[in-house]
């Protein structure tokens, strides 16, 4: 922390004074964001404790704003993830791609003629708190079958439709449609 911010902050939180506190956060965020900081931040920490819902909120926010692609920080769970929406069809491509030696992928979104979004729905199933696990014969079904659900099995990440295929239950990551 800068000297200057930490003896700020430190008078501040003596004189319990929580809008100077705030303030002095501010100007941290805003001093990050305009050095490009950030992100590099955001990808070294971010949510630590649900990565998975990260990667699906910012494919879900680029879809709101109808952006071409989306860029989320590496890693093997979320390069399976990548993989399985590409085969279903829901994302046009994906790369893997590196900036000042941090990895990262690049989703190109898909769109239909008239700018729908081919996604019309996420939800995230299992939780870091509360694990959703389904047996091979109870596997949800999702939209009427109009939709995936993604698990993590022994045989690695794959749909339900493949998972009742290959006689395999596990953890239910998500559901998309």
């Amino acid at each position: 922390m800068l000297p200057v911010l930490e003896t700020g902050v430190a008078n501040a939180v003596e004189r319990a004074d929580f809008t100077e506190i705030l303030d002095y956060a501010e100007f941290v965020l805003e001093t990050l964001l305009c050095e490009g900081k950030f992100l590099e931040l955001e990808s070294r920490a971010g949510n630590l404790m649900n990565p998975i819902a990260n990667f699906f909120t910012s494919i879900r926010n680029a879809n709101a704003k109808t952006l071409e692609k989306v860029d989320v920080p590496y890693s093997k769970m979320k390069l399976g993830l990548s993989k399985i929406l590409k085969e279903e069809g829901y994302i046009q491509s994906f790369r893997v791609m590196e900036e000042n030696q941090m990895p990262f992928i690049r989703i190109q979104l898909k769109y239909t003629v008239d700018r729908q979004t081919v996604i019309k729905g996420i939800k995230l199933v299992s939780k870091p708190g509360l694990k959703i696990y389904e047996k091979s014969t109870k596997l949800p079904r999702v939209q009427g079958g109009m939709g995936i659900a993604i698990l993590s099995t022994s045989k690695g990440l794959m749909t339900n439709r493949k998972a009742k295929v290959e006689n395999v239950g596990g953890e239910v990551l998500c559901k998309v449609w």
